[in-house]
């Protein structure tokens, strides 16, 4: 693979090719490359095999997370074109040096490897371990007498443990002989591994970094054929974040869609985009890291202006496993450095949320209103999480409602108001209570849509206290409620007739409700004056 089918990797290619060029003149050398997932690992040790010396023994192996329970595994992938016994080995495509050493491993390897079968506790004495990594290390050795060697180790962090010891082990004894070991592992902060090969004068690390945005933009248009439209590369980069793989995925559903390179449905490539991140990067997260994927899901439903800190509280994780989780998310680019931690596109937040069990989300949408209660949030945050969860009956979601559909009318969004309050009515009880929030909510409906208002009064004018029927209606007593909604001033006469007959009728409520039923051109009897006879 030349360097030119790799964009951006011109640095990684030089330092791999040294490290060869020192293996092909008797020299050691380790280079672990290391990065997160997709960012081109794999395709840059498949180049740096490509350059390797002509008469050179190439040994390849590939870890997977299923085979961590075999001891030895990765060493038996290495070895597998000697493992035919201690003659001459087989020419397999692993291995295919132009002359093969005189001494073989055969022999090393017939005695070393039947000693790793596990034991009952799948474990070996030290003594044993000591004498299998001994001859591992010789069986190595014997390959560099006329040759070069080359080991190639593709994911070494999913490598299982006697492996991994085994690589340290050889790692720290090449003094004096041509081989190169080279590895792809993940970027893990605390990786003792990679802090034990890091001292070692022969070794280095190679760490790709994301493509940069003209480098997204060559390769859309090498995949499309054709220039593409600058917002497309824009959006392209911005939701694979310069990670080739998400970058190749996206570029392969855009082409699926027959999205138009040079005029694209932007709409249409944003849900795309955010399908693809949820299949790749978010599956992935979910099956390998999963307390991340918890914190990453906690913040989504959050929402805009949460930080890490609050989401490890919803997801109940600790300290530790909140650094850990953080650490983890931190390497998937999906979210800002910060501080806060953040969402780096909206999209990611949506393909989290829509990658959820909605019963899952039912109950953090719970958790977090309780949650922002006990942390002092404002109301209208902890409300939009009690719209979205389906208890009732919680004793401090009712006044946390009323007080959040106050903030929302005095903002004029009348339309949030009136679906706190909705949700506040299903929440009460209380007979007196229900008859305050229908107030409230009649209020608002007022400059919402008047004819519903008008329903409201009419179910208050049910109240038997003429008093307290008149309380009732006066905060709906308004013009704009008489003018536009038929019928809205029969409760007003009828209460103003019921009200006048009283004893000694209020007139701040009398007069506010008689008015409102002569806007529309009704009249309201006074009892008073037509039961008693005049004075004398």
């Amino acid at each position: 693979m030349s360097a030119g089918s790799l964009l951006h990797r011109e640095r990684e290619l030089g330092e791999l090719g040294r490290a060869l060029d020192e293996a092909g003149a008797g020299r050691p050398a380790v280079v672990l490359i290391q990065g997160p997932r997709g960012i081109g690992k794999t395709a840059l040790l498949r180049a740096a095999l490509g350059r390797t010396p002509a008469n050179a023994v190439v040994l390849r192996a590939r870890c997977h997370d299923n085979e961590r329970d075999f001891p030895y595994g990765v060493v038996r992938q290495l070895f597998d074109p000697f493992m035919n016994g201690p003659g001459r080995p087989d020419r397999s495509e692993r291995a295919q040096p132009s002359e093969f050493p005189a001494e073989s491993p055969g022999g090393y390897l017939a005695e070393a490897l039947p000693v790793v079968e596990p034991n009952a506790s799948g474990t070996e004495s030290g003594n044993g371990r000591h004498h299998v990594l001994n001859n591992l290390f010789h069986a190595a050795r014997s390959l560099t007498t006329r040759t070069p060697v080359v080991m190639a180790i593709d994911d070494l962090h999913l490598a299982d443990d006697a492996s991994r010891q085994w690589f340290s082990y050889l790692a720290r004894r090449l003094d004096g002989l041509p081989v190169a070991l080279l590895a792809t592992t993940a970027a893990e902060a605390a990786d003792p591994l990679t802090a034990d090969l890091g001292v070692l004068g022969h070794t280095r690390t190679v760490t790709p970094g994301p493509l940069c945005d003209s480098c997204v933009a060559e390769r859309v248009s090498s995949a499309f054929g054709a220039p593409v439209d600058p917002e497309l590369a824009s959006v392209c980069h911005d939701l694979s974040r310069g990670n080739p793989l998400v970058l190749q995925e996206l570029t392969a559903r855009l082409l699926d869609a027959r999205t138009s390179p040079g005029a694209p449905d932007m709409d249409a490539v944003l849900r795309i985009g955010a399908a693809t991140l949820a299949d790749t990067t978010l599956s992935w997260l979910r099956s390998s890291r999963p307390r991340a994927m918890e914190l990453l899901t906690s913040l989504a439903v959050l929402g805009p202006g949460a930080d890490l800190a609050t989401a490890a509280l919803l997801a109940g994780q600790g300290d530790l496993l909140a650094d850990e989780a953080r650490e983890a998310l931190r390497r998937t680019d999906l979210i800002d450095p910060g501080p806060p931690e953040t969402f780096r596109h909206e999209l990611v937040r949506t393909a989290v949320l829509a990658r959820t069990d909605p019963r899952v989300l039912v109950a953090l949408h719970e958790r977090a209103a309780a949650l922002l209660v006990r942390l002092g949030a404002p109301a209208g945050r902890v409300a939009e999480h009690l719209m979205s969860s389906g208890t009732t009956g919680l004793d401090w979601a009712l006044p946390v409602l009323r007080a959040a559909a106050r903030e929302a009318a005095a903002d004029g969004r009348l339309d949030d108001a009136a679906c706190y309050l909705q949700r506040a009515l299903a929440e009460a009880t209380d007979p007196a209570l229900i008859q305050s929030l229908t107030v409230q909510l009649g209020t608002v409906e007022l400059h919402r849509d008047p004819a519903v208002c008008a329903r409201y009064a009419a179910g208050l004018a049910a109240a038997a206290d003429p008093v307290e029927r008149a309380r009732l209606l006066l905060p709906f007593a308004h013009p704009l409620l008489a003018l536009t909604a038929a019928g809205a001033a029969v409760p007003f006469a009828e209460a103003a007739g019921a009200l006048a007959a009283t004893e000694d009728p209020a007139g701040e409520l009398l007069l506010p409700l008689a008015a409102q039923a002569v806007l529309t051109g009704r009249r309201t009897a006074d009892a008073r004056r037509t039961s008693r006879p005049a004075a004398a």
